[in-house]
């Protein structure tokens, strides 16, 4: 019995003495880990992304996901058509005017432009707020809307399709 109450105060001294350099082991370990890592706004979103493959009539693509997209630079009217807005205006589905088809796109210009963007941004009937562009910027929907009408004043030969 002596023999243990002996062995723990030895383990209690040797403990009492080790804990200071253990306490600054860990905060200068810590502190070396979280010195060399680059904290900004933007270097937190890039680890944080994770990309997403979505599959948009037939063809996979890839998609990142962002917290911020301060440094992407914008689409024009035709790359965001053809990367959200052709999953619904490319078949006429749900309602959605098609791309292409001059009377399905005359009622809605004679709405006229900011119309057809507060539709677009806010949602209207089954399309969703955005459409299925969550990270588009309203310059970017407004260029695919152009860009829709501007394709739609031929004839009608696309909405037979």
């Amino acid at each position: 019995m002596k023999a243990l109450l002996v062995t723990l105060r030895q383990y209690r001294k040797a403990r009492l003495k080790s804990w200071p350099w253990i306490f600054a082991y860990t905060v200068i370990a810590f502190s070396n880990a979280f010195a060399s890592e680059d904290n900004s706004y933007a270097a937190i979103a890039k680890r944080l992304a994770t990309p997403t493959i979505v599959d948009i009539m037939g063809e996979a693509k890839k998609i990142e996901n962002t917290i911020t997209d301060a440094a992407r630079p914008e689409r024009g009217g035709n790359e965001t058509f053809n990367l959200y807005c052709t999953v619904c205006h490319g078949t006429g589905a749900a309602g959605s005017p098609k791309f292409g088809c001059k009377s399905a796109w005359e009622p809605r210009k004679a709405k006229g432009m900011k119309t057809l963007l507060q539709h677009a941004m806010n949602g209207f009937n089954f399309m969703p707020a955005k459409g299925t562009c969550l990270d588009c910027s309203q310059n970017e929907i407004e260029d695919a809307i152009h860009y829709m009408i501007d394709n739609s004043s031929k004839d009608d030969s696309a909405c037979a399709k």
